[in-house]
């Protein structure tokens, strides 16, 4: 499945600002601003099973496109959205957490490269994160 593999980030725009806005304490933000991130995804047709590793912070979820899915917040706890498929390649979703929105997407962009996109309460910040395929 397109998807599946281990990712890692190759580079980053905005994304401290996305922390401090959702209110990541800023002794973790300066704790976690420049360690490795990755991504291992498992896909199953429309089954996703992801587990994202930040430095010291691991966080697993399970999500199934179309139907309500529980993510689990960096900020701890967890939202229940709906991905959706925007075209071939796009999954995106949407919700509110503690009176922010949140709107977002990951497209693959290569066989080898996808691109996780940030908007938090309409425009307010936006950022993009990008990932390389491993191995």
């Amino acid at each position: 499945m397109a998807f599946t593999g281990t990712w890692t980030r190759k580079s980053v725009e905005n994304g401290m600002a996305v922390l401090q806005h959702i209110g990541f304490p800023p002794e973790k933000v300066d704790a976690i601003k420049d360690a490795k991130v990755v991504i291992e995804i498992k896909q199953d047709g429309d089954k996703f099973v992801e587990k994202m590793t930040l430095g010291a912070i691991v966080s697993n979820t399970e999500m199934e496109v179309g139907k309500e899915s529980e993510f689990k917040l960096l900020t701890g706890g967890s939202v229940k959205a709906v991905p959706v498929y925007d075209g071939t390649n796009k999954i995106t979703a949407q919700y509110e957490h503690n009176g922010i929105h949140y709107s977002g997407y990951r497209q693959l962009t290569s066989p080898t490269e996808f691109t996780d996109y940030v908007d938090l309460d309409h425009g307010k910040v936006i950022a993009k994160f990008i990932y390389t395929k491993s191995g």
